[in-house]
Parts: C-alpha cells; structure tokens; sequence
C-alpha cells in the first residue's frame, strides 16, 4: 500500500522548497544590486513572488486541517451481503468518518512546536535577507563594474521591505489569527 504524507512531512518538505526558493533569490539579487549591466527587473520581481508564494504555502500547510485519516481493513465476511447489510455498513463507515471530521474540526489545527517553528522560519528568512542586504552594500570594494554605495543601498530598498513585510506577518497576523 502507498504511504502518504503526513502533516509534519509536508511541513519540512515545504520549508526545503522555501529555503531552496530563497537561496536562489539571494543567488539572483547579487547582480542586481551590485552590477550595474545586469539588472533584470522582471527575475527579481518574479523571484521575490515565488518567494513570497512559498511562504504562503508554508503557512498554509502549518494551519491546514488535517484530513481524515485512511484506513485499510479487509472486510470479515466473504459472502455476498443483503441489501440491508451493506446499508448498515455504509452508514457505519461514514459515522466514523464523521466523528473523526468533528473531532478536527473541534480541535486546534497547529500545536506549539508547529507554531514556533513557523516563527522562527519565518524571522530567519528576513535575517538572511537583511544579513545579504548588509554584505551586498558594505562588504563589496567600489570598483569600475561595480555600483556605488548609494546606488546599492537604494536598489536595497525592496529587500528591506519585504523583509518588513515578512517580519511583519510572523510577529503580528500569525500570532492574532492562530490559535494557539
């Protein structure tokens, strides 16, 4: 039989995507700060919405209902039912079923370790972004290809905002919408 992902599987193999996502957009934002011919506005914008994509499905896994679980059981009768008898069945499956939809429903979506674990992620990634931002401005020699200071700290600015941006959304929308 096929095993299926759980909830925490989905959960780390979302953060690798992110984390893939944002070494790729720290990768793609060094010539764009940096060297003045090789700015390619329309790459940055679409690696800073793919970015912003996998965090959103990142959180959205975290906070997801968990769906009813599969069971496999082979039936103890191997003759053919009656009309009532499969009835029975049917609504015995579909109670259970029920039962198990009311229990998560009831029940809080995202424990303490998935909670924090978001926050964490989701203040790490602006401490990246931001570490990134610092080296690309004040670690690069000023040279003949090469941007001056101020020109790297102005086309810094979007990174800076998203950074905001993300910090924002860790520290206030999830903690005021979670529940835990």
């Amino acid at each position: 039989m096929p095993k299926f992902l759980n909830k925490n599987e989905l959960v780390l193999l979302m953060l690798i995507i992110l984390l893939f996502d944002l070494n790729g957009f720290c990768e793609g934002f060094i010539p764009y700060i940096v060297n003045p011919k090789k700015r390619n506005y329309v790459l940055v914008s679409l690696m800073a919405i793919i970015v912003l994509y996998s965090i959103y499905v990142y959180h959205s896994i975290c906070h997801y209902v968990a769906p009813p679980s599969v069971k496999y059981k082979v039936s103890d009768k191997h003759d053919v039912l009656s009309c009532i008898e499969q009835v029975d069945d049917a609504i015995e499956k579909n109670q259970e079923m029920v039962d198990e939809m009311k229990y998560n429903c009831n029940n809080v979506h995202i424990n303490t370790g998935t909670y924090l674990a978001e926050k964490l992620v989701l203040t790490l990634i602006p401490v990246i972004i931001l570490t990134f931002v610092f080296i690309a401005i004040y670690k690069v020699e000023d040279g003949d290809g090469v941007n001056s200071e101020n020109t790297r700290i102005l086309l810094s600015v979007p990174l800076i905002l998203l950074s905001c941006s993300i910090l924002s959304f860790a520290h206030i929308y999830i903690p005021f919408f979670s529940k835990e």
